[in-house]
């Protein structure tokens, strides 16, 4: 049931005295608040022009009087506009009825949903209907059309319901007066995605463009404040030709653009400067501008963000992982120069030039290709490479989680603040290949990190704007503050260190459980031990340099323990304890609407740039604290879902930063990101045979 029509109540005051009496006898059980199934048999006939459903048109049978129902009358038919009305020959006209309950506790109420049935009482030759039914719609209205042949005369129409007691007449009076065409096109230049337009003709008197909100849909007709009904069917099409419309009466034109998902992505209206000309067709352009996507609502938030060379900016442990990054990449490269001091000392006092064959560039490069070659031979490669790698990825990539909400502060300036109390890290040191991309994914909670769990991770408000006026996100610059010292050290103290290589307590003894010195020693030995001057009959004239296999693997060993020692790792962590850093990213991103609402219902395909600024502090033996700040280059992708309007389903991925609830119990329909596309698989698979 639906409100009644409020200027109907002061007729209905006066007629229903009279009309209850026969009205309500009889009254039975039958509640007609929602709208009555449809018969399989009988859907219901075709759409009619106002959107409710129609009979087929067919002959003008005459309508008898209702008979009274064994459940007694229940509702009152009225008419809902003017009951005699003028229509130029060929021409057409609208006409309305409402039906009432005359039912205790829902009089007058409209009925939605009932058919009411029309025909030609009189004047058959003058007029034709467009339906033999209609159904009742908002506040219990029904119309059909009235169409004029082109033999003038009067008529009268019938409407009739069988659930009330009389009929309603509507006296229509053709005349012979010129009609007119009118030839309606669009015109649409916006960047939304049209593909599919309609175009409807609505009364001018009912209808005018100042008062409609054509971003709701929703035409009201300024008489009555009900739903405007067109007054013929809507042209599914950008161009639309109306024939035979009276020069007596204005039109307001109303046109719509459909994206291909069928969302109302343009509108436009058109209620001057038509003018009719007698017996001519004349043009008409609607002129229509995009809707805009209405994204002001909260939104389940996913970034996650590649760090760069955020080691560089991490004082001892940022020296740390260089190094073992840099040792991994090409660990000749790394031992050479430690080994060479150890080499040209061992020389000593002997002829000098000897040091200068040693030096040279080809020993160089191949002291340097061999190392790598017996690294790779004895799985070196892949034991510190894997371990470095995993060891960059996790202090450089990371995920944030949570909560964006969005205001609209300008015609497409917009406001946002993000609260991420979600944070995850991806140690997939033991992940066998990338099937999963969850693998090794680590949820962090603010009692790990020892954070008040009042606190966001990563949190920050940021301006913003529609870019092209429709569906594309800029946000400008900003800063957001991240606990990103506490983070590392979690990782590290609970991931890292207990992977570190066999059981290894420093990084020097990994080094050494990790490169096998015996053989970089026999090849150091066979290349080295040589005559260094001319062999004449077996002897050696000048120097003969005998290196021991023993004394060579005694480089090596010596060579990493020099490189493990000037790390200090373990020592730097009450510098990294206190590491602060502030990200300052701007970014961008698309809006979809996925049901046809025009409310944002994704943001995909979003992306972050900007920089991190990363401060160390260390304190000297005499108590004096240094501090150091340092910026690297970021980058990231991000997306976010509705939280009001999509459901996601399963398969989106929470942290468990207040409840301390396993994530993979929760629902909280973060979207997903496909990370790959930023930072790879994360799998090292370089170092991996």
């Amino acid at each position: 049931m639906k409100k009644m029509n409020p200027y109907l109540r002061l007729f209905l005051t006066s007629i229903m005295a009279c009309s209850l009496a026969a009205c309500s006898d009889d009254a039975g059980e039958k509640n007609h608040e929602d709208p009555p199934a449809e018969n399989p048999d009988d859907p219901g006939g075709n759409p009619d022009e106002h959107g409710g459903k129609q009979d087929e048109p067919g002959k003008n049978d005459p309508i008898v009087e209702p008979e009274k129902p064994e459940q007694g009358w229940e509702g009152l038919l009225l008419p809902a506009g003017p009951t005699e009305i003028e229509i130029p020959n060929s021409g057409f006209s609208k006409i309305s009825a409402q039906l009432i309950s005359t039912k205790e506790g829902n009089y007058g109420l409209g009925f939605v949903g009932e058919k009411i049935e029309w025909g030609v009482e009189t004047g058959a030759e003058s007029v034709s209907l467009s339906a033999k039914k209609s159904s009742t719609s908002d506040n219990g209205v029904a119309n059909i059309t009235v169409n004029a042949t082109d033999v003038s005369g009067d008529a009268v129409v019938v409407a009739k319901s069988n659930i009330a007691p009389q009929l309603v007449r509507y006296k229509i009076h053709v005349l012979d007066k010129p009609t007119s065409n009118l030839n309606v096109k669009t015109e649409y230049s916006g960047n939304a995605p049209v593909q599919n337009y309609s175009i409807k003709i609505y009364d001018g008197s009912e209808v005018q463009c100042a008062r409609i909100d054509l971003e709701s849909g929703e035409i009201i007709n300024s008489k009555t404040e009900t739903p405007a009904e067109p007054l013929l069917p809507a042209v599914d099409s950008s161009t639309a030709l109306f024939e035979n419309l009276s020069l007596e009466q204005d039109y307001t034109l109303i046109a719509y653009g459909f994206s291909p998902d069928g969302a109302r992505v343009a509108a436009g209206c058109l209620d001057s400067g038509i003018n009719l000309i007698a017996s001519q067709t004349v043009d008409a352009t609607i002129h229509l501008n995009a809707i805009d996507l209405d994204p002001v609502t909260t939104y389940h938030v996913r970034s996650y963000f590649d760090l760069g060379d955020v080691a560089s900016a991490l004082g001892s442990v940022g020296k740390f992982i260089v190094t073992v990054t840099d040792f991994a990449n090409n660990p000749g490269q790394s031992l050479y120069s430690a080994i060479m001091d150890l080499i040209t000392a061992s020389v000593g006092g002997a002829i000098s030039k000897i040091a200068d064959v040693v030096l040279s560039a080809t020993f160089k490069n191949d002291l340097i290709n061999k190392i790598n070659e017996l690294a790779r031979e004895n799985d070196t490669v892949n034991k510190v490479g894997l371990f470095a790698c995993q060891f960059r990825n996790i202090v450089r990539t990371m995920e944030f989680m949570g909560e964006l909400g969005v205001e609209k502060v300008g015609a497409v300036e917009l406001k946002g603040t993000d609260q991420y109390d979600g944070v995850a890290a991806y140690w997939r040191l033991d992940c066998a290949d990338s099937s999963d991309p969850n693998c090794g994914r680590i949820p962090l909670s603010s009692k790990q990190l020892g954070l008040d769990d009042t606190l966001y991770f990563l949190e920050g408000t940021w301006n913003g704007s529609i870019a092209n006026g429709y569906d594309k996100l800029a946000i400008e610059a900003h800063e957001m503050n991240l606990y990103y010292g506490k983070i590392i050290v979690y990782l590290i103290n609970n991931y890292l260190l207990p992977k570190l290589a066999d059981g290894a307590t420093s990084f020097d003894q990994a080094l050494i459980n990790w490169v096998n010195c015996n053989s970089v020693g026999n090849w150091l030995s066979n290349t080295l031990s040589r005559c260094y001057g001319v062999s004449v009959a077996g002897s050696c004239v000048g120097f003969e340099w005998n290196v021991g296999k023993s004394q060579a693997a005694g480089w090596c060993e010596t060579a990493i323990g020099g490189l493990g020692s000037i790390l200090n790792f373990v020592a730097a962590y009450e510098e990294l304890q206190k590491t602060g850093s502030d990200i300052n990213i701007s970014g961008t991103a698309m809006f979809k609407d996925t049901n046809a609402d025009n409310v944002v219902d994704i943001i995909h395909d979003g992306e972050w740039s900007g920089y991190m600024t990363v401060t160390t502090s260390s304190t000297d033996s005499d108590g004096k604290t240094t501090k150091n700040s340092t910026s690297t280059g970021i980058k990231g992708i991000w997306s976010a879902y509705n939280m009001k309007n999509v459901d996601t389903g399963n398969g989106m991925y929470c942290t468990y930063p207040k409840t301390e609830t396993d994530s993979s119990d929760q629902q909280c329909h973060y979207p997903e990101i496909d990370f790959q596309k930023l930072a790879g698989d994360g799998l090292c698979s370089e170092y991996k045979k």
